[in-house]
């Protein structure tokens, strides 16, 4: 499934605008194959149409691809992204892949990220300019992170391809919390009526939150206990009830 997700500026809305159903290449009819980044691609495009406000595009390192980029900077997206390490770039003036470069920068340490990073400008001929971005985790591992905004900063590079992990959460909650592998139809549109209305639950439970640290589990669950109470008063804790299993009663 591809997802495209809005996310609030206070990251307290993860927000499914649009998806798509892959399906797998001996499941379609001839010529009539798609891959993943060109249902993306399709996405992307109708969403722009839409005029959906967004400030930024954030892909896997599987999305940077440069015809995929560049149909992103040809629809007025700006974009961050992880560059894969066989990627050329040219900086300085020397021609040379991308894990070579994230080598190179002398890599400063960052309190606000808390990790090591440098900021470069760098030519991709795939790409065109880029902002690039070299960041070093806990474990010592160099990321090549990269942007099509060269006037970027270097912490609001970092910080926006960090947000794309919510997408990963996104999929999570809608396992455990409503029901996306529950479908048990052969059919493509039932399937797609399926997934829709499980979308649609995950942003009902987003917005009956009462605070951002409360799970969406907490509120399904307590959802569930009002329904099925149907507003009557739960019943006296039997007496016979230990004390600290009293609370656990009225469920």
């Amino acid at each position: 499934m591809v997802v495209v997700r809005w996310c609030s500026a206070d990251g307290g809305f993860r927000i499914p605008v649009a998806f798509r159903l892959w399906r797998p290449k001996r499941s379609c009819a001839p010529g009539a194959h798609q891959t993943r980044l060109q249902l993306a691609a399709q996405l992307l495009t109708e969403l722009v149409a839409a005029r959906l406000p967004f400030q930024y595009l954030v892909t896997d390192t599987h999305d940077a691809a440069g015809w995929f980029t560049r149909l992103a900077g040809r629809l007025g997206s700006g974009w961050v992204g992880t560059l894969p390490p066989r990627t050329t770039v040219i900086w300085r003036g020397h021609r040379q892949l991308a894990a070579e470069l994230a080598e190179r920068p002398r890599l400063a340490w960052r309190p606000r990220l808390g990790l090591r990073a440098a900021a470069v400008t760098v030519y991709a001929p795939t790409y065109g300019r880029l902002r690039l971005v070299v960041t070093s985790n806990r474990h010592g591992n160099l990321e090549p992170v990269v942007t099509s905004d060269l006037g970027a900063d270097l912490t609001r590079v970092v910080e926006r391809k960090f947000s794309r992990w919510s997408i990963e959460t996104l999929f999570r909650d809608t396992k455990q919390d409503t029901g996306l592998g529950a479908c048990q139809c052969y059919t493509d549109a039932a399937m797609v009526r399926h997934v829709g209305l499980v979308l649609v639950g995950l942003v009902v439970l987003q917005h009956r939150c009462t605070h951002p640290s409360e799970s969406l589990a907490a509120v399904k669950e307590q959802w569930r206990l009002t329904l099925t109470h149907q507003g009557q008063p739960p019943p006296a804790p039997l007496k016979a009830c230990p004390a600290h299993l009293r609370p656990t009663t009225t469920a």
